[in-house]
């Protein structure tokens, strides 16, 4: 099993959640990671704009071309590579990135400071031990 980061921001999360589907782009995150994504797998959601993390959720498909092409339509925005996903647990917790960059390094980037798109165990491990410890 494999661990996941999908990045989100204000005019995207709350549909990623209501749609339970996270997407991104054909770019190098696709091509290196998401396109190895499993039924399975342990997918987080970050919105970076907030610095939150929300998680752990699992992938029901794998990381398929418009599963549902009208998604994110309103935002005008285009993530045609998308995954689906249930909540993990019987609850998702979310964790500022300032109590989770202890474990998984930011990088900073033009949009701000993002985790990696892949987790290795360990943090995958450490970070759920944090959300679930989330109130």
């Amino acid at each position: 099993m494999r661990s996941f980061i999908f990045l989100c921001d204000l005019s995207t999360e709350q549909e990623c959640l209501d749609r339970k589907l996270f997407g991104t782009n054909a770019g190098e995150g696709f091509q290196l990671h998401y396109r190895h994504i499993a039924v399975g797998d342990r997918l987080f959601l970050y919105n970076f704009e907030l610095g939150l993390m929300r998680g752990p959720f699992t992938a029901l498909t794998a990381c398929i071309n418009n599963l549902e092409p009208k998604a994110w339509k309103q935002t005008r925005r285009s993530f045609p590579w998308q995954v689906r996903v249930a909540a993990a647990d019987s609850v998702v917790g979310t964790v500022r990135a300032d109590d989770f960059a202890k474990i998984i390094p930011l990088t900073a980037t033009k949009v701000g400071l993002l985790p990696p798109p892949e987790l290795l165990d360990q943090q995958a491990a450490a970070l759920i031990s944090l959300l679930r410890a989330s109130p």
